[in-house]
């Protein structure tokens, strides 16, 4: 079994996924930097061994509005490209059932 490990890391050093198909308005990230504000950062970034975001595009660019120098990531390497891809959609499309991704 694969145990997860959180490390903080700069926002700024996460890349966004370019594959990533949600967009988030300016308003839905200053909603989410101001939750950040209330209650902290309680949802971790995924990320896989490049750094790049698989899932909480959203509260990192909340992070860099809220000028956080470190969040709370988990590296997903032990899931494979295929995995994080459709974890990715998964994410993006909750309503959408696992067999069509």
């Amino acid at each position: 079994m694969y145990t997860l490990q959180i490390v903080y890391r700069r926002p700024q050093e996460l890349e966004a996924n370019p594959a990533n198909s949600r967009v988030h308005t300016a308003t839905q990230v200053r909603q989410v930097a101001r939750s950040i504000t209330t209650f902290g950062f309680l949802t971790p970034v995924l990320i896989d061994d490049k750094d790049i975001i698989v899932a909480g595009h959203c509260r990192a660019e909340a992070a860099k509005l809220n000028g956080l120098t470190s969040i709370p990531t988990i590296r997903v390497e032990h899931l494979t490209k295929a995995q994080q891809r459709a974890y990715t959609i998964a994410g993006c499309s909750p309503s959408a059932p696992m067999a069509q991704i």
